[in-house]
Parts: structure tokens; sequence; C-alpha cells
């Protein structure tokens, strides 16, 4: 009986104990609690400036359209020239081949072994890349000028490849004696336009009188020629202004031979200077030629 009593009285004071700590437990709910601390907002979303799409770079000749070969696209008409570049390297005369806007371009000496067309695209023919670009012949060796006959008087010298004078030539190569000029006629000489000439005893009416070596000359107004030298003897039997007239006829021809420098008349007939007397005739319509070392040579 007693135990049953304290049993009793344990149940009901542990019963206490849990409402004490029930109602504690209620105060304690009812007393006002601060409110946790508000979390920070959010760092606002920086957005990065917007950037522009990347500039499509220009086209180049490279990226831009490839051009049309005799109406075909070109990789296909490059596809054909591959296809039959071996046969036609093969072809005689062919020693090159290219491609333009008109199709295809053979270089050969042989065109008639070169079809027309392949595959439909056209083709040319033109002269070999050889006959283009010719070789470039080597530099032949300089060769000295032969040793020439300079003549009496001089001689040559292989150095500067020509004549050097030794000295003038002798008195026995000059005239033994002055020229003579020709005895004038008794009257005078009239000149008239167009080389007329005429003797007379007087100068006609309006023509002015002039004299020369003692020859009388009557000159119509207005008159501006030389006077022609008919005072000079003849040079070697030929007659002074005929022999003018033969050296004009044949100057330019003697100038033209290799080494003349120079020509002239003499007593003696025509001279030509030169460091190649070997190339000169001896003498022209009758008039005879002497030659002379040229002027370069005059200082030896």
């Amino acid at each position: 009986m007693h135990k049953r009593i304290a049993t009793l009285l344990l149940f009901v004071m542990v019963a206490c104990m849990d409402v004490h700590v029930c109602a504690q437990e209620n105060a304690l709910d009812k007393i006002p609690r601060p409110l946790p601390p508000a979390a920070p907002p959010p760092p606002p979303q920086l957005t990065p400036p917007s950037t522009p799409p990347p500039s499509t770079p220009p086209e180049t000749s490279a990226t831009s359209k490839l051009p049309l070969i005799a109406g075909r696209p070109y990789k296909e008409a490059l596809a054909i020239l591959k296809r039959h570049e071996g046969e036609l390297m093969n072809l005689p005369g062919v020693d090159a081949i290219d491609m333009d806007e008109e199709g295809i371009l053979v270089y050969t000496d042989n065109p008639s072994v070169v079809p027309s067309t392949i595959e439909g695209l056209p083709v040319r023919t033109t002269i070999p890349l050889a006959q283009t670009f010719p070789p470039v012949k080597p530099e032949e060796p300089q060769v000295p000028p032969p040793q020439l006959d300079c003549g009496p008087y001089a001689h040559w010298e292989p150095e500067v490849g020509r004549c050097r004078r030794d000295a003038l030539p002798p008195d026995s190569l000059m005239p033994s004696s002055p020229r003579i000029p020709l005895p004038p006629p008794a009257g005078v000489i009239v000149l008239r336009p167009g080389g007329v000439r005429e003797e007379a005893n007087a100068c006609p009416e309006g023509f002015e009188e002039k004299t020369e070596r003692e020859w009388r000359f009557c000159l119509p107004p207005g008159y501006a020629d030389p006077l022609p030298p008919l005072w000079e003897p003849p040079i070697e039997g030929v007659p002074y202004e005929e022999a003018l007239a033969i050296l004009e006829r044949h100057k330019p021809q003697l100038l033209r031979l290799p080494g003349v420098t120079g020509v002239g008349l003499s007593a003696y007939g025509i001279v030509v200077f030169t460091d190649n007397p070997a190339v000169v005739p001896s003498a022209v319509e009758g008039l005879p030629i002497v030659t002379r070392p040229s002027f370069h040579a005059i200082d030896g």
C-alpha cells in the first residue's frame, strides 16, 4: 500500500515538473525577440558594355570572285588544264603553256599540232618563250685592230690602235713653187643669174664691177654668190672648178670609209685624212687622191 502511494506521488511530481517547464516555455514564447539582421542586398549586376560585332575585312584579290575562263568557272578550267598539261607539253615545238581569260595559251613554234579546243575550252597558240626572250650572247673578247700601213712619215701605235705622224711631210712633198694664178682676159667677165658667164669689153649698164686676182667681174644688182675662182690653175690636169665638183660628189662616200676624219683639196688632188689608208682609192673620176694621217695624230 505504501509503495503505491509513493509511486503515485512520484508520478504527480514528475507531472508537475513538466507543467512548470511548459509554462516557462510559454512565457518565454510571449517575450518579444529581436529579428535577425536582414541580409545585405546583393551587389548590382554590372552589364559589360556592348561590343560591336567584328568588322568583316574587305575582300582581297585572293578572296574576290575568280574570273571566268572563256565563260567557264575558273576552277573547272584549271582542272581541264591540269588534266591535259602533260599531253600538251609533249607536243613537238611546245615549250610552255598558260591560261588567261580567253582559254588555254600554248607557246610553240609548231601550232599545226595543237588542238583548237580541249573539253570545250578554247586553245590558242603564240610564239615560243625562247623567241620572246632570246638568250644573251656572251660578250666576245675584244680583238685589237690589225696593224695598218700608215704610209710614209707615220707609224702604227698598237697602244692607241692608230697611226701617228712622225713629222710633217718634207718640202719635197710640197709644191716646188707657188701656184701661179691664171692670167685674166683683156676685158671683163659678166656674171648673170643661173651661172651664166660672158666675156665683154665693159660692164653692162647697172652692173657693178669687182676685181679679184686681177680678174674683173661685172655683178648684176643683188648678186650675192661668191666669185667663181677662174684664176685657179688646174689640179693634175683637171680644171679647178671641175675638181671642186668631183670632191663634192665623192665627199660623203670618202667620209664613210673607216678611219677617215676629213677630206679636202690640194695641188695634188683630193686629200684624205685617215688612220686606215689601205681602204682609200687612189683616184676618183681621174682626180688623184693622197692620204695623210688623221688630225688627232698631228701632235704625235
